[in-house]
């Protein structure tokens, strides 16, 4: 009866997986050609329900099915849409939810947004809140977690050092060694591009690709 239902139903209130198995068995059928046979007259419930051997060999149901498929059809199948908790699963929702907001014909603004004069007590208490959280997450925040590269100076790469080349997506162990041939130092005496020689050619690269080897002593 569920399938039924859902062959009587347009495919466009179903869920997808539901709708493309409806339209292609009717693309070949119609839901008229459908209808429901009871339990006690479907030759498929005794083995698919547990009968056993002894009693599948006496069932007649199973060996020369239901009395009706020797008789004249008289259409008191039931073929009607039955509203089960498994058709209904199968439908989409048909309310869709909408929000009306009412803004005293203004625009909501955020506060911040407002100037100073326009704003209530209540706003101003908002705007006060609003200024000293921002500033806390764009001037203090970042202030707990430095980075050395902002705060400490490093010493620029020079000729004949020894260099890792790092490579996105590459183990460390797999990176290619590389020794310093040239730098180009900025107008601030600080290097940021080198020519390296590897053992697949030279290359110019950013000195932030580059891990320098300590020397050994």
């Amino acid at each position: 009866t569920i399938v039924i239902s859902w062959l009587r139903t347009p495919p466009h209130k179903l869920k997808t997986f539901v709708a493309n198995r409806v339209v292609d068995i009717l693309t070949v059928t119609s839901p008229q050609q459908w209808h429901h046979v009871s339990s006690s007259k479907n030759p498929a419930d005794p083995a698919s329900r547990g009968l056993l051997g002894d009693e599948l060999v006496k069932c007649q149901l199973w060996w020369t099915g239901p009395d009706f498929i020797c008789e004249p059809f008289t259409g008191n199948c039931t073929n009607k849409i039955i509203s089960s908790s498994e058709y209904i699963e199968e439908l989409k929702p048909q309310s869709v939810d909408s929000l009306h907001v009412s803004t005293n014909r203004r625009y909501l603004l955020d506060v911040l947004d407002v100037p100073l004069n326009r704003l209530n007590r209540h706003q101003l208490i908002q705007h006060a809140a609003q200024s000293f959280w921002k500033r806390w997450r764009t001037e203090y925040l970042p202030s707990l977690i430095p980075r050395e590269k902002w705060t400490d100076s490093k010493e620029n790469l020079l000729p004949g050092d020894v260099v890792f080349i790092r490579k996105l997506q590459t183990p460390y162990l797999h990176w290619p060694i590389g020794k310093i041939l040239e730098v180009y130092p900025g107008k601030d005496n600080v290097t940021r591009v080198a020519k390296v020689k590897t053992s697949s050619g030279e290359y110019v690269r950013p000195v932030h690709t580059m891990v320098p080897l300590p020397p050994l002593y």
